[in-house]
């Protein structure tokens, strides 16, 4: 069930939903929030429409940066030099393959959740990987699809692994 105008994206989200559901639980989290403190940076271009949340960088021993672009058509997680994103279905016509290329992207439907539900899926990944100390990005291809579907692209299917170095410490998200 689509929740979203066709005009519409999914990723549309306001300052203050990503406020009340993003940053305020991150701040609530007493494991996670030692980390984040002094380093919780927002940035809001109104003209083009984009909030960034970061970098983050992480107050220990990791020498490792965490960033979180909002856009219209797609959220991107930023970490140890690797990219994760989650793309509006009705977006991905306007990603080119190069833009996606070694980058571990959603390929499930998000246009079904509400942003609440979305930033969540944010708020865990974030946990994850504020709580590791490093990580990267492994693909294998299950399917290529390079023929246009009602004139969208359609990227290839990939498997992908993440593999996320765990800390000395042992956090959880709640």
């Amino acid at each position: 069930m689509d929740l979203y105008k066709d005009d519409e994206y999914c990723m549309q989200f306001t300052y203050d939903e990503i406020k009340k559901f993003l940053i305020k639980p991150l701040f609530q989290n007493e494991n996670v929030a030692p980390f984040i403190k002094p380093i919780i940076d927002f940035h809001l271009d109104k003209n083009f429409n984009f909030i960034d949340i970061g970098p983050l960088e992480l107050q220990d021993i990791r020498d490792i940066s965490l960033s979180v672009h909002f856009c219209n058509l797609s959220t991107n997680i930023f970490f140890a030099d690797e990219e994760i994103m989650l793309i509006d279905d009705n977006a991905k016509s306007y990603i080119s393959p190069s833009d996606a290329y070694k980058n571990a992207v959603y390929e499930g439907s998000l246009r079904d959740k509400t942003h609440k539900e979305i930033l969540k899926i944010i708020y865990d990944i974030v946990c994850i990987l504020i709580n590791s100390t490093g990580g990267e990005i492994h693909e294998t291809l299950i399917k290529e699809r390079d023929e246009p579907e009602k004139g969208i692209y359609i990227f290839p299917l990939y498997d992908y692994i993440l593999d996320i170095k765990k800390s000395l410490w042992k956090f959880f998200c709640k």
